[in-house]
Order: structure tokens, then sequence, then C-alpha cells
């Protein structure tokens, strides 16, 4: 409406409220903010505040202050300089937050006292690696010298990527390679990360990373390793009340009581337990 009134009769302009003008304004000046700043702003306020996310939100409020007190040249040229320093920065930063064995810190599953004795040196071919940062072109070449480190130490490799802040397409293409090179050595590779990083994977259609087992967090992957390494054996034996933390510190009194507490109840599998 307002666009009609500006281009037939302007004159009529003069009795709209100046807050209808400047409500107008905001709203425009508001859907001229970009959906990347947009989300930056979002990830900032509601999700956990990573070193990259800060140093981008300290990036857009200074080019947003030199456009507003300075000029939009001078803006630009200081935006690109400061993504250049960053992206070097993280260039030369390793993109390998941590590196441990399974037995380190194994799956949060609960097993018999056979199997846990069974598995206590089995685990030992397991291998976690925690990522943080972009996965790109830049930081995937020691990553590569890393994974081919830990193939030769054990069966199963998981790449826990739920800190990746970015995967473009030359990391991707750099995982399918690793996948490769891990196979014939006959080691397993496992990927484990939050839905938004399996979608920005899977936005590359490479055939190798779609085969790739893929868990919504390392603890589910290295159960899954876990499980494999046992082979055969029947994992699902009764554990008894006593060995559960709900027990932890209850002598035979205690343990009594809490039996006769309970009630017995049998599920099948994939059966809901509960909802949120």
């Amino acid at each position: 409406f307002i666009a009609l009134v500006a281009t037939t009769c302007v004159e009529l302009m003069q009795y709209l409220p100046l807050a209808v003008l400047a409500g107008v304004m905001l709203t425009i000046a508001g859907t001229l903010v970009d959906g990347w700043t947009r989300s930056l702003v979002h990830r900032f306020v509601s999700g956990p505040r990573e070193r990259e996310l800060i140093w981008s939100v300290v990036v857009v409020v200074l080019v947003a202050t030199a456009t507003i007190f300075v000029s939009f040249i001078v803006a630009v040229v200081a935006g690109v300089f400061l993504s250049m320093v960053l992206f070097i920065a993280t260039m030369n930063r390793s993109l390998v937050r941590a590196v441990y064995a399974g037995n380190v810190k194994p799956s949060r599953r609960i097993y018999g006292v056979a199997l846990e004795r069974a598995l206590d040196a089995a685990r030992r071919q397991i291998r976690v690696m925690e990522l943080e940062g972009a996965l790109f072109f830049g930081s995937t070449e020691k990553l590569g010298e890393q994974v081919e480190v830990l193939a030769a130490e054990g069966r199963y490799v998981i790449l826990d990527l739920s800190r990746l802040s970015a995967i473009d397409v030359t990391g991707a293409i750099a995982l399918e390679r690793l996948i490769r090179r891990a196979r014939t050595r006959g080691t397993s590779l496992l990927l484990a990360g939050a839905s938004e990083q399996r979608s920005q994977l899977l936005a590359t259609p490479l055939a190798e990373i779609e085969r790739v087992p893929w868990f919504p967090e390392a603890d589910l992957a290295i159960e899954h390793a876990e499980r494999a390494l046992l082979g055969n054996i029947d994992v699902q034996t009764e554990i008894p009340l006593e060995r559960l933390a709900l027990a932890r510190g209850l002598d035979e009194t205690g343990l009594a009581l809490l039996r006769h507490a309970l009630t017995r109840m049998e599920y099948r599998a994939g059966e809901v337990l509960f909802r949120e």
C-alpha cells in the first residue's frame, strides 16, 4: 500500500505517522540482514559458544560498526582482512581435539562379568578421534596421517564429528579417501555426530560416505564396535541387580528391600520404554 501511495500520490505520505514509517524501515532493515548472520546470532544465543563462533560474531560486529561510523568501503576491507586472518589461523590449528582408546572410555552399556573380561583386552582395538573446527582441504592432510596411524593400531576407528563447525565438499572428498584407505587395511571407519553434520556430508553424494555406519553420538559407535568385537557371543545376558548403579553401596538387607519394591517387566526388541 505504501509503495502504491509513493508512486501515485506521494503527497499523501505526509499523513502517515512517523511511527508507521519507522516500523516499516526497521522491518525492511531486518530482512536485509543475510540468513547466515541471523543463524549465527541464533547459534550464539542458544547453543554452545565455540571459539570459531565467537570470532565470527566479533567480525560481524566490527564490520557493522565500521559501516555505521566510518564507511562501507573501510568495513568491507576490514571484514575481508579479519576473515583471512581467521582462515589462516584455522588452517594452522590441528583438527584433532582428542584421541583415546576404547578401554579408556568404554560405552555406557553394562555387560555381564564374563563379557567384561572378554572385552577388557578387545577394547584396545577401538580408537576414537574427536574432531573440532572446519573440515576442508586445508585441514585434512594431517588428519589423514593420524587416521593412518590409528588404523594400524586398531580394527575400529571412530571419528566424532559432533564438534565440527563446517564440512565442505573438499572435506567430504578427503573423508571418503580416508574410508577407502582404512578399508584396504582391514580397519572399519565409523562416523558419529549430530544430524547437522550428517546432512552436511550427505549433501555431497559420495557413495563411500553413504555406506559408512553413522551414529548420533560416539558412545553408540563405541558400543557397535564392542558388539562386533564380541562376535557371536550373546550380549543379552541379564545383569544381576547388585551390579546396577541403582544398587551401588547397598548391603544384603538393602538389596532385599530393593528387590521387594521392584516389579519385573519384559519388553520385546524395539518396544517403546518411555517418551519425552
